[in-house]
C-alpha cells in the first residue's frame, strides 16, 4: 500500500514537472516559475518534516543512552547511512528491553516456582501466558503457552472472567477436572493484576487440590492417632512401675525386673520420639534444602563405618562398587543420606539378619543402591505397606520398634525425587532398592 502511494506522488510530481516544461516552451514564463516555486517550497516542507522526524527520533534514542552522531550535511548527503544507523539503534533498543523482560520474567518465574500450587497467568482470551512447574506437572508440559479450553471446558471460567471485569475483584469457584482417568476437584481463585488506570492486565489463577487436602487431613490425624498410641504403650508401663515404687520404695528392691522394665521403655519412648522428630525435620526440610554433589563412593564408606561404630555388633556388612566410574557423585544432603543407611541396616538387622551386602550400581540414567539381607522377609502381600507410617508386619509386633524406620526412607527418597523398591520372600531375605535420578 506505501509503495503505490509513493507510485502516484511520483507520477503527479513527473506530470508538474511536464507541465511546467510544456508552459515554460510557450513562453509562460511566470507561471512556470510560480509552478517551479510551489514544487520547491513544498520539496522543502516535506524534507523540513523529515528531518524533524529524525531529529525526534535522535532525541529519544539519547534518552535511552543510544548516542548516534548526527548532523544536517550528513542526513542531507547520505540518508541511507542515517537510515541504517537508526535501524541498528533501533535493534539495540529493542535487544536491551527483551533482555530485560527475559530478566524479569526469570525473577517472577523462579519465584512463582517455588510455590507449591498450580499457578497460570492468562490474558481475557484465556490464553496461557504462563504457568509454573506444578502446574506443568499436574496438568500438561505443554500447559504454558496453550488455551485453558484445551484443558477445561467449563463454563464457569469464561463467566467468571465476565464477572471479574465487572467488580475488578477476585472470584472463587470450584472445579472438577478429569486427570489421569480420575475426577479431581479444585478449588479456584482468579485474581486480576490490574494496571494504574484500572485496566485488568492479566488474571491470575491459582488451583487448590481439595482430594490432596483432604488426603493430607485424614493422614495427619491417622498420625497423630498412631503416634499418640505409639507413645501410651511405654509411658503407661513407666506410670504404673512408677506408681509402684512411689507407695512403696522397697519393691524396686525385690523386684529387679522394675528397673530393666523402666529403662525398656524410657528408651522405646526415646527412640520413636527421634524417629518422629527425624521425620518431622525431612517433611520441613523438603523445600528448603539446598542439596550437594558428593562423592557416592565415599559417603557411602564413611557412613557404614559410623554405622558400625554406633553399633559394634551389627558390624557384617559387605559393599561390592560396580561403578564404571569410581569418583561418581550423587546430589543429595549428608544427613539425609546417613538417616536412610542408618534405617535400612538398622531395619536388616533387627530382623534377623546376619549379613547385608550393599551394591552400588549405575545405568544410562539412574544411580542404585541395592541393601541385600538373609533376614526372616516380609510376606507378598505386605510388601506395598512396609513403607506406611507405624505399618508393623503381623506377628512382628514384639521386635522392638517404631514402624517408621521405612517410611522415613519413603520420605527421604520422594525429597530426592528417587523411588524405593521393596522385593521379599518369608524366610529368604529382603531386598531394598533406592533409585537415584543421574545428575
Amino acid at each position: 500500500m506505501l509503495r503505490i502511494r509513493y507510485i502516484f506522488l511520483s507520477l503527479i510530481f513527473i506530470s508538474v514537472i511536464l507541465v511546467t516544461l510544456i508552459l515554460f516552451y510557450f513562453d509562460l514564463y511566470f507561471e512556470s516559475l510560480l509552478i517551479l516555486g510551489f514544487l520547491s517550497v513544498l520539496f522543502f516542507l516535506l524534507t523540513l518534516r523529515s528531518y524533524k522526524f529524525y531529529i525526534d527520533i535522535l532525541s529519544l534514542l539519547k534518552e535511552e543512552n543510544i548516542y548516534i552522531k548526527n548532523t544536517v550535511i550528513s542526513f542531507f548527503l547520505n540518508p541511507n547511512n542515517e537510515y541504517l544507523r537508526y535501524k541498528v539503534s533501533f535493534q539495540n533498543k529493542i535487544s536491551l528491553y527483551d533482555k530485560k523482560l527475559l530478566e524479569e520474567k526469570s525473577k517472577y518465574s523462579q519465584l512463582l516456582d517455588s510455590i507449591p500450587l498450580p499457578l497460570a497467568l492468562i490474558n481475557e482470551q484465556r490464553y496461557i501466558l504462563f504457568a509454573n512447574n506444578f502446574a506443568k506437572k499436574t496438568f500438561s508440559p505443554k500447559f504454558e503457552n496453550s488455551y485453558l479450553n484445551q484443558y477445561f471446558r467449563d463454563p464457569i471460567l469464561k463467566s467468571s472472567i465476565e464477572k471479574i471485569q465487572e467488580t475488578l475483584t477476585s472470584k472463587n469457584f470450584n472445579l472438577e477436572i478429569e486427570l489421569y482417568n480420575k475426577i479431581v476437584l479444585f478449588n479456584v481463585t482468579m485474581q486480576p493484576v490490574v494496571s494504574e488506570e484500572k485496566k485488568i492486565l492479566y488474571y491470575l489463577i491459582i488451583f487448590i487440590d481439595q482430594n490432596t487436602i483432604s488426603k493430607s487431613i485424614q493422614e495427619r490425624n491417622d498420625f497423630l492417632a498412631n503416634a499418640s498410641h505409639e507413645l501410651k504403650t511405654p509411658l503407661t508401663n513407666i506410670i504404673g512401675i512408677s506408681e509402684i515404687i512411689s507407695n512403696d520404695p522397697s519393691a524396686i528392691i525385690e523386684n529387679k525386673n522394675f528397673s530393666k522394665n523402666l529403662l525398656v521403655n524410657v528408651k522405646r519412648m526415646q527412640n520413636l520420639i527421634h524417629s518422629l522428630l527425624d521425620l518431622s525435620k525431612i517433611e520441613m526440610n523438603k523445600n528448603i534444602i539446598h542439596y550437594k554433589l558428593l562423592n557416592l563412593e565415599k559417603i557411602t564408606k564413611s557412613t557404614i563405618d559410623e554405622f558400625k561404630y554406633i553399633h559394634p555388633k551389627k558390624k557384617n556388612i559387605k559393599i561390592f562398587n560396580n561403578f564404571k566410574n569410581k569418583s561418581l557423585k550423587l546430589k543429595t544432603d549428608e544427613k539425609e543420606f546417613k538417616l536412610l543407611f542408618f534405617n535400612i541396616l538398622d531395619n536388616a538387622f533387627k530382623y534377623s539378619s546376619s549379613l547385608v551386602k550393599i551394591y552400588l550400581e549405575e545405568t544410562t540414567k539412574n544411580i542404585e543402591i541395592i541393601f541385600q539381607d538373609n533376614g526372616i522377609g516380609i510376606p507378598k502381600n505386605e510388601i506395598n505397606r512396609v513403607t506406611e507410617r507405624f505399618y508393623r508386619v503381623k506377628g512382628n509386633e514384639k521386635i522392638k520398634g517404631s514402624g517408621l524406620g521405612l517410611a522415613i526412607v519413603s520420605e527421604i527418597m520422594n525429597n530426592h525425587e528417587g523411588e524405593i523398591k521393596i522385593e521379599s520372600q518369608e524366610k529368604g531375605g529382603t531386598k531394598v532398592f533406592l533409585i537415584f535420578k543421574r545428575v
